[in-house]
């Protein structure tokens, strides 16, 4: 244990220097170094978890543009960890990355409409943003899409279009989904 604490340490370090870096991608490398070591202060993966050390981190790769960062930030509010929850600023922070196309943060944004979290409730831009999300796969969208096709939720009730949405998740191995689909089924779809 104390191996890994001193290993996160190092890490951290290093980062802060300059001396490591991350993988690649069209965030820049030290953009994703500190989104995931953010995440790992997150979720005390090899460091003491510390929602203090993860939002500065995430904080400092969003500048930048890095949507997952954005995303994090965005958690954090919704979530009140290591801040006070906000459903504006978690609304805020699911926007920007949405706007850069992230899967994760169309589908957050899709729940933020659709329960009125620091928004009015909206079902038509909750679907617009499980759309998006959806069509890149994402399969929390898929059943969520599933769910407001199934209630007649901003759309009109269409079962072939729920199950056709739950199968999509379910897939995915997307435990909410397969158990909406055993209940349509089952003959006990929501009418």
């Amino acid at each position: 244990m104390y191996l890994k604490k001193y290993i996160g340490v190092l890490f951290a370090a290093l980062v802060a220097a300059g001396c490591a870096s991350g993988p690649s991608g069209s965030a820049g490398q030290a953009d994703q170094t500190e989104t995931d070591l953010g995440a790992r202060y997150l979720n005390g993966d090899g460091v003491a978890q510390d929602y203090g050390r993860a939002l500065a981190l995430f904080r400092s790769a969003a500048a930048r543009g890095n949507w997952e960062a954005e995303n994090e930030i965005g958690w954090l509010y919704q979530n009140g960890l290591g801040v006070d929850p906000d459903f504006v600023q978690a609304r805020q922070w699911y926007q920007k990355a949405a706007e850069q196309g992230f899967a994760t943060a169309e589908a957050n944004l899709g729940w933020i409409y659709q329960n009125g979290k620091g928004v009015p409730e909206d079902d038509h831009a909750a679907l617009d943003w499980y759309r998006r999300a959806a069509r890149q796969g994402n399969a929390n969208a898929q059943f969520h899409l599933g769910q407001m096709c199934e209630n007649g939720q901003g759309i009109a009730k269409n079962a072939t279009e729920a199950r056709n949405w739950y199968q999509m998740a379910a897939a995915q191995g997307y435990a909410k989904a397969k158990a909406a689909l055993e209940r349509m089924n089952a003959g006990t779809m929501k009418e």
